[in-house]
C-alpha cells in the first residue's frame, strides 16, 4: 500500500511538472449545434483525419486542437445519432476557427454496429437511457469493475463481488443480474441455463470500448430474454479507427497490482480490409488474503468492406484467467480477526498461502456479422456467433463421516491437520469399480474438489431494416440459440490421500461406477448436462410524426429445455429418475412494448411507454435438483412481467436534465422450497409459485456547466422494490404427496440492491491537457438478500436493514508529449475517505460483504 502511495504521488508529481516540449504551430477550433433545435451539441467526436489527434465537444460544444502542422487537412467530427461531417480546412500558423458547425439527426447513420445493438437515440427513443463514452471509462475507470461506472446512472447499484478478480454485480431498479440483458455489439451475453453474466469473462474490453449504455426498464432491445430490469449495451470501437494504438501500463493496489496492455488498430487497408487488437497481462496478489490473479485478456476484430453495398466483421474475444476466491462470513468473525477483508477460504499448506476456494475461466466467443445494404431503404444485419465457456471453482468436500473443516487460532484452514488426517486414515476398498479387486492405501477424509460448468453455444440473429416510408421504419428479424452446458465435479487435490472414495452416508453418487476410489481429475458427486433451444421472431415499427416519435415491438418465442444425467445417482431420493434424459418441456412466450416520445420544443421532451412480457423459467431452476435428478418441480409456469414508464428531458446550452418515473410487476415468480429429512439424509425440492413483485421510483440525473471548463454531473434515484402478497400454495413431492401452505411475504423488501441512490460527479479540464474530477455515490435503503422461502408459516420474518454509505473516488491526468508520441501519466484513489461499509449481505449464508478500503490506481499511456 506504501509503495503504491508513492508511486501514486511521483505520478501526481509529473501532472503538475512536466512541460510540453514540442512547438505549437496551429490550432482549430469551432462550435458543434444541433441543426435543428440550435443547442449545442456535447461529446462530438472531432478529429483530424489521418491521425491520432483529436478532442470531443464541451458543454457549450466548443472544441480547440492544438499542436497541430500547417498545411491542408480534414476535420471529421462524429457523434451517436448524427450524421458524419467532414470539413477540409488548410491550416495556418495561430488560429484557425470553423465557426458554428451544424450536425443533423438521423438514426440510420448510427454505425451499422449500433443499429444492431439497439443503442438508443436521444430525443427519439422513448425509453430511459444512459451513455458511458469511451473518453469517461479511460480517464475515470480505474481499478473499478468496468459495471463500477454505471453508479453514475439512477436505479443503478453496481459493486465489486466478494474479492475475486473481474467479480461484480449489477442491479437495476431492484432486479439482480439475470433480470438485465447484457450485450456486446448486439450478442446476447446471459447465460442460457440461469440468466447470469460473469463479468471476468470480459476483463479488458474497458480499451476497445465504443460507449456503454443502460437502458432502463423496458428499452430498445427487441430480444425478448432477459430485460426485465433493463439492458446493458456494450459497443466496441470499429476496426477503420486510423492507424495507431497505445501501450497501458497500470499499477494498482485492489483486486490486482499490475496490467500491461497493447491496442493496436491497422487502419483501412488496401483491399477494404481493417483489423484492431487489444491484449493484456493481469497479475496480483489480490485484496484479500489468497485472492490472487494471474490473467490474459484479447479482443480481434478483423472488417472486410467488399463493396458499397456488403460488409463483413468478425470478432473474437476472451480472458482466461486463473484467481483465487473469497469467501465471506460475519460481521463477528471479522472483529474476532480484526480484519474487516479476512478470507476464511485459506489456510498455510506446505509452506506456502494456499486457497482451497481457486478458480478458472475462459468463455471465448467468436462473432461474425455481415452488413447488407440492399438498397437505398432496406438493409440485412446478421450476426452468427459461438461461445465455448471452460470454467470451475474449487471447494473443500469431506466425506460424510469427516469431522468439520479444523481452523486454526487465527481462523484459517488447518490444512496440515488435514493432511495428517487423511494420511492416517489408511482403508481397504472392496470391490473397487464394481470388480473384484481390492485397493488399499489412505483414504481422504477431505479433498478439494472442482465445480465445473462448461458450455457450448451457437447462435445467429438477423434484423431486417425497412424504410417503408419516408416517416415509417420497420424491422423484423429472428433469433435461434442452441445451448448445451456440462456440469461435473471432480478431484483437484486430495490433500495429502491417495484416493477418495465417492459416496454419501456409504451410497454411491454414481450407482454405475460403485466403490468409486476417485484420484485426481476423476468425475464425483454429479455429472449431468444442460441443453436449451430457443427461437424467437420479432418485429418493430416506428414512424415519425415530425414532433411526434413512436414504436411498437412484438416479440414471440419457443424454448425448449432437458436435462441428461450421466450418473446414476443413488445418494438422490430420485434414484430411479437421476442418469439419462429427462422430459422436454416447452415453452411458448411473447413481449409487446410501446412507446410515444413528443419534441414539445428544441429543449424539451416528453415520453410515455408500456409493455407485458412472458418469459420462461431457467433450467437451473426448473428442476427439484439439477444436480441430481430429472425430476421437474411441480407447478411451473411462465412469469409475466408488466411495466409502465413516464419521462420529461430538458436541455440547453449548459444544462441536460432527465426526470423518469416508473412502475414495474413480476407476476409468478417462483421460488424452490427445500426440505430436509434426518432420518434418510434426503433432501425434498418444491416449487412455491404466485409470487409478484413490484418496482416502482423515480429517477433524475443532470448535467450542467458550472463555469468554463467545470462540469458538474449528478442523479438521484428513489425506488420502492417490495413482495406483494403472501401465498397460498400447495406443495408436491415426487410421490405425489400434497400439502399446502402459506408464505407470509406480502410487504418484505427486495435485498441485496440500494433502492434509494444518489451521485455527484465533477470534471474540470480548464487547465491545458490537464483533467481532475471526483465521484461521489451514495447508496442508502438496502437490505440483505434472504431466501424468500423462510416466510412459509412464519409472520416474523425479519429482514435487516444495511447502513447507508457514501464512496468518494478522486482521478486526475495530463497528457503530454514525449518523443513525438502522445502519452498521459493519471491516477485514481477509490473510496477516499477509507468508510467502512458493507456493500451487501446474504442472510442464508451469514455472509457480509464489506467493501474495499482506500485503494490507488496509477496508469502511463503512450499514443501512437
Amino acid at each position: 500500500m506504501r509503495k503504491m502511495l508513492r508511486i501514486f504521488i511521483l505520478i501526481l508529481g509529473m501532472l503538475v511538472t512536466t512541460q510540453i516540449s514540442a512547438q505549437e504551430s496551429a490550432v482549430v477550433s469551432g462550435k458543434v449545434i444541433d441543426a435543428e433545435s440550435n443547442e449545442p451539441l456535447i461529446g462530438v467526436s472531432v478529429v483530424i483525419k489521418n491521425s491520432t489527434k483529436g478532442v470531443i465537444t464541451d458543454l457549450n460544444g466548443e472544441f480547440n486542437i492544438s499542436g497541430l502542422s500547417t498545411g491542408k487537412t480534414t476535420i471529421v467530427l462524429s457523434y451517436i445519432g448524427y450524421g458524419n461531417k467532414e470539413i477540409p480546412a488548410n491550416l495556418k500558423a495561430g488560429n484557425n476557427s470553423l465557426g458554428t458547425i451544424e450536425l443533423a439527426q438521423d438514426v440510420t447513420t448510427l454505425g451499422e454496429v449500433e443499429v444492431f445493438a439497439d443503442v438508443v437515440v436521444d430525443r427519439k427513443t422513448p425509453v430511459a437511457a444512459s451513455t458511458i463514452k469511451a473518453i469517461t471509462i479511460d480517464e475515470q475507470l480505474g481499478a473499478m469493475a468496468l459495471p463500477e461506472l454505471l453508479n453514475s446512472t439512477p436505479g443503478v447499484y453496481a459493486t465489486k463481488g466478494s474479492g475475486a478478480y473481474g467479480d461484480a454485480r449489477v442491479n437495476i431498479r431492484g432486479f439482480e443480474q439475470t433480470e438485465v440483458l447484457f450485450m456486446i455489439n448486439g450478442v446476447p451475453l446471459n447465460d442460457m441455463e440461469n440468466g447470469r453474466l460473469y463479468w471476468s469473462n470480459f476483463a479488458g474490453l474497458s480499451e476497445i470500448t465504443r460507449n456503454m449504455q443502460v437502458q432502463r426498464g423496458l428499452g430498445a432491445s427487441k430480444l425478448g430474454l432477459n430485460s426485465v430490469g433493463g439492458t446493458i449495451n456494450i459497443v466496441t470501437k470499429p476496426s477503420e479507427e486510423e492507424a495507431g494504438g497505445q501501450i497501458d501500463l497500470r499499477m494498482n493496489s485492489a483486486t490486482w497490482n499490475n496490467r500491461y496492455g497493447l491496442t493496436l488498430h491497422s487502419g483501412k487497408l488496401e483491399g477494404g480490409w481493417a483489423f484492431t487488437f487489444q491484449g493484456a497481462r493481469t497479475t496480483g496478489d489480490g485484496y484479500k488474503k489468497g485472492a490472487y490473479t494471474d490473467a490474459w485478456s484479447y479482443f480481434f476484430n478483423a472488417q472486410k468492406t467488399i463493396n458499397k453495398d456488403h460488409t463483413l466483421m468478425f470478432t473474437i474475444f476472451g480472458a482466461p484467467a486463473n484467481y483465487g476466491r473469497a469467501w465471506n462470513t460475519s460481521t463477528a468473525e471479522y472483529e474476532l480477526r480484526d480484519d474487516y477483508w479476512f478470507n476464511p477460504s485459506v489456510g498455510y499448506y506446505k509452506g506456502g498461502l494456499y486457497n482451497s476456494s481457486q478458480g478458472y475461466s475462459h468463455k471465448p466467443q467468436a462473432t461474425v456479422n455481415w452488413f447488407w445494404d440492399i438498397n437505398d431503404k432496406m438493409s440485412l444485419s446478421t450476426s452468427a456467433y459461438v461461445s465455448l465457456a471452460r470454467a470451475y471453482g474449487t471447494s473443500i468436500r469431506r466425506s460424510s463421516d469427516a469431522p468439520s473443516v479444523p481452523r486454526d487460532n487465527d481462523g484459517y484452514i488447518d490444512f496440515a491437520l488435514i493432511d495428517e488426517r487423511n494420511r492416517e486414515n489408511e482403508q481397504t476398498v472392496d470391490n473397487v469399480y464394481g470388480t473384484s479387486n481390492s485397493i488399499t492405501g489412505a483414504q481422504s477424509l477431505y479433498y478439494l474438489e472442482g465445480r465445473h460448468n462448461n458450455h457450448n453455444w451457437i447462435g445467429a440473429i438477423s434484423n431486417l431494416n425497412w424504410d417503408v416510408s419516408d416517416a415509417g421504419n420497420l424491422v423484423l428479424g429472428i433469433d435461434v440459440r442452441t445451448y448445451k452446458a456440462l456440469h461435473y465435479a471432480s478431484v483437484e487435490d486430495l490433500l495429502g490421500g491417495e484416493f477418495f472414495v465417492d459416496s454419501f452416508n456409504g451410497t454411491d453418487n454414481n450407482i454405475l461406477n460403485p466403490n468409486n476410489a476417485a484420484r485426481i481429475g476423476d468425475k464425483v458427486n454429479y455429472n449431468y448436462d444442460g441443453h436449451v433451444k430457443w427461437g424467437a421472431a420479432f418485429g418493430q415499427y416506428e414512424h415519425d410524426f415530425g414532433k411526434l416519435n413512436a414504436f411498437v415491438s412484438v416479440n414471440v418465442s419457443r424454448s425448449q429445455m432437458f436435462r441428461y444425467g450421466n450418473f446414476w445417482s443413488g445418494s438422490s431420493s430420485n434414484i430411479n429418475n437421476s442418469f439419462g434424459k429427462s422430459d422436454v418441456r416447452v415453452f411458448n412466450n411473447y413481449n409487446a412494448k410501446a412507446g410515444l416520445n413528443y419534441n414539445i420544443d428544441g429543449k424539451q421532451n416528453i415520453f410515455v411507454n408500456g409493455g407485458y412480457i412472458t418469459r420462461a423459467p431457467f433450467l437451473r431452476n426448473a428442476f427439484r435438483d439439477a444436480r441430481y435428478a430429472n425430476d421437474y418441480l411441480e407447478g411451473l409456469t411462465n412469469e409475466k412481467i408488466q411495466a409502465a414508464e413516464l419521462g420529461y428531458s430538458y436541455r440547453t446550452s449548459r444544462l441536460s436534465a432527465n426526470v423518469n418515473a416508473y412502475w414495474i410487476r413480476w407476476n409468478d415468480k417462483a421460488f424452490t422450497y427445500s426440505v430436509f429429512d434426518q432420518e434418510t439424509s434426503t433432501r425434498t425440492f418444491f416449487a412455491v409459485t404466485g409470487q409478484a413483485q413490484q418496482h416502482m421510483g423515480v429517477e433524475m440525473d443532470v448535467r450542467f456547466e458550472l463555469f468554463q471548463g467545470l462540469e458538474v454531473t449528478g442523479m438521484a434515484s428513489v425506488g420502492d422494490y417490495q413482495y406483494l402478497n403472501d401465498v397460498n400454495t400447495v406443495l408436491t413431492d415426487e410421490e405425489g404427496n400434497s400439502d399446502e401452505v402459506n408464505m407470509l411475504i406480502g410487504g418484505l423488501p427486495v435485498g441485496n440492491s440500494a433502492q434509494t441512490t444518489g451521485y455527484l460527479g465533477l470534471h474540470y479540464k480548464g487547465i491545458k491537457d490537464f483533467y481532475i474530477g471526483t465521484r461521489i455515490n451514495y447508496f442508502g435503503n438496502l437490505y440483505e438478500e434472504y431466501d424468500p422461502t423462510v416466510a412459509i408459516g412464519n409472520e416474523n420474518v425479519e429482514v435487516r436493514q444495511l447502513d447507508d454509505y457514501k464512496i468518494i473516488d478522486l482521478y486526475a491526468g495530463y497528457y503530454f508529449n514525449i518523443n513525438g508520441f502522445r502519452a498521459r501519466v493519471s491516477g485514481n484513489i477509490h473510496n477516499l475517505l477509507d468508510e467502512l461499509y458493507i456493500r451487501r449481505s446474504d442472510q442464508r449464508f451469514n455472509g457480509e460483504d464489506y467493501g474495499f478500503g482506500i485503494t490507488y490506481n496509477a496508469g502511463l499511456n503512450i499514443y501512437f
